[in-house]
């Protein structure tokens, strides 16, 4: 952070993150404890019906790095400028990678030398547009994973009946999936007036998300149900007003409202 002539602000901020995540549960089962249940989990071996033995591995990555530049004119003019660019390995092969840039720009008109207000002490003007993404799904949706399970076969020959183990390929992977992307333009104003006892905001906005991680049915032929992939998109508008008073203020008691 930096102030030039007493009027110039400039803030730099840098931003790295690493995260990874990994986790291996293993469990065990059993049914039809003989003589009777009463040890519970300390004799798993007296079920008569055999354990069902089971684990698994998690393992994901995520990786981030954002710039941010702020620069302030005699705290009137404001200009923020932000890049992000993020990673995360739960995503297809080929796009593990996003960009989502913003922008903002403020102008507080209160500040400015030709404003006279008897009961407006601060207005400000501002308008941004950005991109933001969705991180929060299954680390494993987008790869190939392989299920297990016992199935009951016979003897070849004869009438035996055995237990046999298989592998088979639980899911269809999509190294394709991408990020959702969600893009947002929002005009706003922000006021206080009446000496600080009235304040609030108005606010318009219109967003877009794209590229939304859905389900989508196939053909039975592809030996699959479903496969995950980026398929929706959801459109968003509204207006928004927020009113916040001081209608008591008393040494013992005050009384404040708040709408939106």
């Amino acid at each position: 952070n930096k102030t030039f002539n007493r009027v110039h602000n400039i803030d730099v901020t840098l931003l790295q993150n690493a995260d990874k995540s990994q986790y291996w549960p293993n469990s065990i089962s059993a049914k039809n404890f003989e003589p009777g249940d009463q040890l519970g989990y300390h004799s798993i071996e007296s079920g008569t019906t055999p354990p069902v033995v089971a684990s698994n591995d998690t393992y994901s990555t995520k990786s981030a790095y954002m710039a941010r530049f702020f620069y302030g004119y005699s705290d009137r003019y404001l200009l923020t400028l932000t890049y992000r660019r993020d990673g995360n390995s739960a995503f297809g092969q080929n796009y593990p990678w996003a960009n989502f840039p913003s922008a903002a720009f403020g102008w507080v008109f209160s500040n400015e030398p030709f404003f006279k207000s008897q009961w407006l002490e601060y207005g400000k003007l501002r308008v941004s547009y950005g991109a933001n993404g969705n991180s929060n799904i299954n680390p494993l949706i987008a790869v190939p994973r392989i299920g297990a399970e016992n199935i009951l076969n016979t003897t070849a020959g004869t009438s035996t009946v055995v237990t046999t183990p298989i592998l088979y390929a639980a899911n269809m992977p999509n190294y394709n999936i991408r990020w959702e992307k969600t893009t947002a333009l929002n005009l706003g104003l922000d006021f206080c007036m009446f000496a600080g006892k009235v304040s609030g905001s108005i606010e318009a906005y219109k967003g877009k998300t794209t590229d939304l991680i859905m389900t989508r049915g196939l053909p039975i032929l592809t030996g699959f149900n479903n496969i995950i992939t980026n398929l929706g998109r959801i459109d968003n508008k509204g207006l928004e007003l927020t009113l916040n008073t001081k209608n008591i203020e008393r040494p013992n008691f005050t009384w404040q409202s708040s709408l939106n």
